[in-house]
């Protein structure tokens, strides 16, 4: 008898492994191995046929309909299929490519900011912002990414935890300057910008218990509640505040979105809902977090 089918199923691969293997690691870093143009395009021949990121897919459709009123489900899980496969492709060509070539695949002006001024870029789970650590530090703003903590915790995936890590290490890499960690980093931030350094944060996340929460903006016409903390932070060194964006057309085009909004003691969170739901209705399925949208929504102010 085969000794691979007498091994007991505690030693076989769990589900969320392979899938993990597959969705983070295979597949992004063969299409990495090819040409540009040949990458995006077979990138998204793949999310039209693979039932990649599946689960997340369908309840991110579902959530989108439910939000939007818009119906084209099967359209919109190929769109955001292929938005999350390329975001893993860049890692790959992060860690492979030159900055030359990387560089090139952003066409977008300079950011108004000389260096040595405290700026505090913004942005949300939309698209494919990696290369833009490196669009940064190309000219002159080398920003200090804000991070969970990566600790491993006995629910997570081995596989997913390591590419985290490399992920976080691409940043690091790219930024040229080390992260700041959440727990404490409130105080990392005031700092770093006192120093006229940069930070860069992501805004469109849960606030625990949101839904007993008083909103704090309104995102699609729905009242919802957004942190604060790196605007809060940021007041005392009334740092510039950048909010900025990149996402992949169907024809593999990137398309940079930057939005200067004066100095952070002037920027409020419902100018950034605003940005944010502008970026939602041009690309809807460029949004990662779809899936969480019952979680940001809070009782009417």
């Amino acid at each position: 008898m085969d000794a691979a089918h007498d091994a007991p199923a505690a030693r076989m691969m769990p589900r969320d492994e392979l899938r993990a293997g597959i969705e983070l690691w295979l597949v992004p870093a063969l299409l990495a191995l090819l040409p540009w143009r040949a990458g995006m395009l077979l990138a998204r021949f793949v999310a039209r046929m693979l039932p990649l990121y599946g689960d997340a897919a369908r309840a991110s459709a579902a959530q989108w309909r439910a939000a939007t009123g818009c119906a084209d489900e099967r359209a919109f899980v190929a769109a955001y299929r292929y938005a999350q496969l390329v975001d893993h492709v860049d890692l790959y060509w992060a860690l492979t490519r030159s900055r030359r070539f990387l560089l090139r695949r952003l066409a977008a002006s300079s950011p108004a900011y000389a260096p040595g001024q405290p700026v505090l870029v913004l942005s949300f789970h939309f698209g494919q912002g990696l290369l833009l650590m490196h669009w940064l530090a190309a000219h002159g703003i080398r920003a200090r990414f804000v991070s969970v903590r990566l600790d491993r915790s006995p629910t997570s995936g081995g596989l997913r935890h390591a590419y985290a890590r490399l992920r976080i290490r691409a940043v690091e890499r790219l930024a040229g300057v080390a992260p700041i960690y959440t727990g404490g980093a409130r105080r990392e931030i005031a700092a770093t910008l006192a120093a006229g350094g940069a930070v860069y944060g992501l805004v469109d996340v849960p606030v625990p218990d949101a839904q007993h929460a008083t909103a704090n903006a309104t995102l699609l016409g729905r009242d919802v509640l957004l942190p604060t903390g790196l605007l809060d932070a940021a007041q005392a060194s009334q740092a510039h505040v950048l909010v900025l964006t990149a996402h992949a057309t169907p024809r593999g085009e990137r398309i940079v979105q930057a939005d200067a909004l004066g100095r952070a003691g002037e920027t409020t969170i419902d100018a950034l809902a605003a940005l944010l739901e502008r970026r939602l209705r041009e690309a809807p399925a460029a949004w990662h977090f779809w899936h969480l949208w019952p979680l940001f929504c809070a009782r009417p102010r």
